[in-house]
């Protein structure tokens, strides 16, 4: 008898709302506009009705409130649909469903012209319980799973708890990227592996998103660009007025070594945004050789790094004659967390046959609390040069002082940084010192050197030289930076 009392109660539920008869219209072309209410609703599992809403492809459905959230299993969308979340609706989820590694809660697989708009709603799947038995370990449990489509807008939802990312960018075949991806106003908050997944686009705008508390299963970024082969792509990709901050990883990741010289050219931009409180801010990896390092261009435009628990900026492995770097009028500040953690790294793999470079930082602003180098090199011990085709011009402030009159000051070295001539050239100094056999220069006293091989001049206004020491045995050649009994760095005055 409870059974069936039970079971009344979801009939009853189902029926509330429905208008059959309008839904039928819209299945038939009749109408333009429909509200999922049409189809039903059903408080414990709408999936039925959902996907019968979407299945009638009418040109704009509505989702609207009902009560209660929309509780469902995946959902599979088509093409030539816009779907509208009213303010404060809910979807979510159904407990003990996704038992699958791949299953998604919205998948958009090759359709095209598809806009999901609802701002004030949220998307939200159960992160916990995927971590978990009965649930097998997986990554790609993903709110939006969005594969080789085409005109595609997402804009003004939050997209919660995934177990994988808040959306996957990926694609069925490698020559099919997705194309003309808009994302907009979104916030992608507490997934489990990324916020954003980005494998191959072309054509892509990420604006005004906010990518936080992601932490589960690595990467753990807000972001990652991450190819899984050479012939996807990241072509014409746009970040404007975006945030990434709290997530366990970094906050935007560039995971490149899968793309190679035989790939399109990588072009990524980002403006104005921020990353706060991530492992570091950016990183980014390529492959080394010739053959192995995508070529292209990626900059940062007016972007501000902060509070990262690493080096705010890590660059690996990518050589000067791969794609070009750039950050222009970029601000670091207080990363590392250590007085002996540089704000910037320069990375090298034993196997690399290349220096890390072709980086230009353009008004390049570093803010430290203690004083430490800016700037270090680890890696292979057979590279002699470690950098090469280093640019730009770099402003150090170091905590704050007080002049005469008691009126507080920032203590600001400004550095200037000038390309070696060639595909393996070093850094040189501007002027002053003597060459090495291998072409780089040695500043007289008044240089400084860092333990990853970083020459630079003490005064403000001077130049850093970035240059190679031989290494025996496996150990650096030179003295590495030392504290002072003041726990100070010395050769780095603020």
């Amino acid at each position: 008898m409870r059974g069936l009392c039970v079971a009344l109660v979801g009939v009853a539920l189902a029926a509330f709302g429905a208008e059959p008869d309008r839904a039928t219209d819209a299945a038939a072309g009749r109408i333009k506009e429909a509200r999922a209410s049409w189809w039903g609703v059903d408080g414990e599992d709408a999936t039925r009705f959902l996907q019968a809403a979407i299945d009638s492809r009418v040109p704009r459905l509505i989702v609207d409130k009902a009560g209660s959230p929309w509780v469902t299993e995946g959902l599979r969308l088509v093409s030539d649909q816009e779907i509208v979340f009213e303010r404060g609706v809910e979807v979510v989820a159904k407990k003990g469903a996704f038992r699958g590694k791949g299953d998604s809660l919205f998948t958009l697989s090759g359709v095209t012209n598809v806009v999901l708009r609802g701002p004030g709603a949220t998307l939200r799947m159960r992160r916990a319980d995927y971590d978990a038995p009965p649930y097998a370990k997986a990554e790609w449990r993903h709110v939006l799973c969005v594969k080789s489509c085409a005109n595609v807008t997402v804009e003004g939802l939050a997209l919660a708890e995934s177990g994988g990312d808040g959306i996957y960018l990926g694609c069925l075949r490698a020559e099919w990227p997705n194309r003309n991806v808009v994302v907009r106003d979104v916030v992608c908050d507490r997934n489990y592996r990324q916020g954003i997944s980005v494998i191959s686009a072309e054509g892509l705008l990420i604006e005004n998103t906010v990518l936080r508390d992601t932490a589960g299963t690595a990467p753990e970024a807000g972001i990652d660009f991450e190819p899984n082969g050479c012939g996807e792509r990241l072509v014409d990709c746009v970040m404007r007025n975006c945030v990434s901050e709290n997530n366990r990883g970094n906050g935007f990741d560039f995971y490149l070594p899968n793309l190679t010289r035989a790939s399109a050219p990588v072009s990524i931009r980002l403006e104005n945004c921020r990353a706060s409180g991530n492992r570091a801010c950016v990183k980014l990896t390529t492959g080394n050789s010739d053959a192995d390092a995508v070529r292209g261009a990626m900059s940062f435009a007016d972007c501000r790094f902060e509070g990262g628990r690493e080096p705010g900026l890590t660059v690996s492995c990518k050589p000067a004659f791969g794609l070009a770097l750039a950050f222009e009028r970029c601000v670091l500040s207080g990363c590392g967390g250590t007085n002996r953690t540089a704000d910037v790294s320069l990375v090298n793999r034993l196997e690399d046959e290349w220096p890390v470079g072709g980086i230009r930082m353009d008004g390049l602003t570093v803010e430290q609390s203690v004083a430490r180098p800016w700037i270090a090199w680890r890696g292979n011990a057979s590279i002699c040069e470690p950098v090469a085709a280093l640019s730009g011009r770099v402003s150090v402030v170091c905590g704050t002082g007080r002049d005469a009159a008691g009126r507080e000051f920032d203590r600001e070295r400004r550095f200037g940084l000038r390309a070696g001539a060639g595909r393996h050239a070093p850094v040189r100094v501007r002027r002053g010192g003597r060459r090495t056999r291998r072409g780089g220069v040695r500043r007289r006293a008044r240089s400084f050197r860092t333990g990853g091989g970083v020459d630079g001049d003490r005064r403000a206004g001077g130049t850093v030289h970035v240059s190679g020491r031989k290494r025996r045995g496996g150990r650096s050649v030179g003295t590495a930076p030392r504290e002072t009994r003041a726990g100070r760095l010395r050769g780095f005055p603020c």
